[in-house]
This record gives structure tokens, sequence and C-alpha cells, in this order.
């Protein structure tokens, strides 16, 4: 079996204003299918991982109405989710009604322990979803398996929202493919030695926030209070550390690392030409300019695809 090339199923699968026919969702069905965000930003962020078949949502920050109708025009069915894991909760990553819709489909909720309470047991949805048995808890570094061929690990990363966690997730090998590894790590202050590199070895995509402009958020009208709180440990990471992290990353993918998309933009302090940039900069030719995309709030993105071959 030939790999495929990344521009070939980003044209079946990104930027489509309908669901995709029967006989481009049978080409894809072979395919290991990575990343597709859905939505990123301070609004709201929801992203896929899986394929057309079984799938699981990255935060449930997009209302229903919404990531039904993105689902559709990347190629999913709603009845393909599985599951859905929260990396915080902050409210532009859950919405009650999208915890309703999980409860409605019979889809798992994985969350940490310490995310039910900040969320409230009562709340409509997460009290559905509680009713039934369809909460599940993670704990930090330990891999869990959301959804037939996928393993999951949870990453603590500093924020403030205690606790935040980014992702390594993998896909099984099976006959044709190798496993392959992936990365998400948004909303995180920091990409310091406190970050678990040891747990980012050998990824084939990545997905890392790359939230400001230093100057522009520096010269915007927010307050002082606000600026500092971005800038901190426990904030967001900027273009110019969402670069040198993803540098590093990279580096230690021993060449894998080949596709990667750009999360979590500020709307006033950031421009998607910045970021992109910035990482261009940073990476020096380690990854094509071409398979570097930046995720937008109001529309999916190209996603980050497995193209092993065997």
């Amino acid at each position: 079996m030939h790999g495929v090339g990344f521009a070939t199923i980003s044209s079946l699968i990104a930027g489509s204003k309908q669901a995709l026919s029967v006989h481009d969702r049978l080409r894809l069905d072979s395919f290991m299918i990575g990343l597709q965000i859905l939505a990123s930003g301070s609004a709201a962020n929801c992203s896929v991982v899986g394929d057309v078949n079984s799938s699981l949502l990255i935060d449930i920050g997009l209302g229903v109405r919404e990531m039904q109708n993105r689902l559709a025009a990347t190629g999913f069915e709603s009845s393909s989710i599985k599951a859905a894991v929260l990396t915080h909760t902050h409210t532009d990553h859950w919405k009650p009604a999208s915890l309703n819709w999980l409860a409605k489909n019979g889809a798992r909720l994985w969350c940490h322990a310490a995310h039910v309470d900040q969320i409230s047991p009562t709340t409509k949805g997460l009290e559905s979803l509680l009713n039934q048995g369809l909460v599940s808890f993670f704990q930090d570094g330990t891999p869990f398996r959301p959804i037939p061929s996928w393993t999951f690990t949870p990453i603590r990363v500093s924020h403030d929202a205690e606790p935040t966690f980014g992702f390594r997730f993998e896909r099984e090998a099976s006959s044709g493919r190798k496993k392959g590894a992936m990365a998400y790590l948004a909303d995180l202050g920091t990409a310091t030695d406190s970050l678990p590199w040891e747990m980012l070895h050998d990824l084939d995509g990545l997905a890392l926030e790359s939230n400001h402009d230093p100057d522009m958020l520096e010269s915007s009208n927010r307050p002082h209070h606000l600026i500092r709180r971005i800038r901190g440990n426990n904030g967001h990471l900027s273009n110019q550390q969402c670069g040198e992290a993803a540098a590093r990353l990279v580096r230690q993918s021993s060449g894998r690392l080949k596709s990667m998309v750009l999360l979590h933009l500020s709307r006033e302090c950031n421009t998607a030409q910045l970021a992109k940039d910035a990482s261009i900069k940073a990476l020096k030719g380690l990854v094509d300019p071409k398979h570097l995309h930046v995720a937008d709030q109001h529309a999916p993105t190209k996603p980050v695809i497995f193209t092993h071959s065997c």
C-alpha cells in the first residue's frame, strides 16, 4: 500500500461546505485520519480525532448545531462520535448543551475527576452523563483507550485552570499501516523543562498553541493584570515560544513530524500570518510550510493526517 500525501486527502475533507459524497467517504475509510480542528480560539474549541467510522472530540466548546455543521462539512457523521475528552473547564472548552448532546448520543465523557466538581455535577448534560454511567476519569500520564485503536496519554500543562491537560494520542498499528503518534497542546503558559518532553518524542503530527504576538499584546488596550496573566507561566504561549517548542519537538521526533497546526490564536493580539511566520522562522525548514496550518475560530482547518505507508 502506498502512502497518500497530505494534500491529496486534505483536498477531500478540508474546506468543503457539504458532507462528503459516499465515494469520497469510502476512499477515506481506508486511511488513518489524524486530527481535524473544528474551532480553536478564545470563543470555542473543538477538534475531532479518529477516522470517519469511529472518532472522538477533544473539547466540546461549540454549540451543538454549529458542531454538527462543522462535523458534516469535514466528512464526519455525528453518529461516529463515540466519546469526548476534556482538556480543562474554561467555558470556551465545553458547553452545557454539548454535554447534553453527548448524553443523548450515548457518547462517553473522559475528564479528570476535578473537572466534574468544577463544572458541577448538577449541570444539565453532565448530570445526565453521570446518571447513565457515561463519565470516565483519566489520570496524568496514564494511558487510556477512549475509542478502539486509539490510545491517549494525558499530559498536565501549566495553565490557570487547574488541572489542564494536553494529550499524546496514538493510532495502533494495523494491516497496511504503521503506528503513528500526535500531540495536542493548547492553553499552556510555558513550554520549559517543566513540560514532560520525554512523553512527546517521535511524533508524526502536532497541534500547538500560538496565542499572541508579544508586541501586539503589550500595545493592546487590555488591562495590565490581564497582560501579565497571558504572558505568565499559567497563561498562553506566544508565537515565539510556540516556535521554539515546535522546533524541539520536531528534533526529538527523528524526522517523523511533518505536519503541524497552530492553535488558540488571540483575536486581538495576533494574526495568522504573524503566528505562521514565527513558526517557520523557528523551524528553519524542519517542516514544509505548506504543511504548517493555522487553526481558525470560525471554520474547520486542514487536518493533520498520518501518511505512513507499508
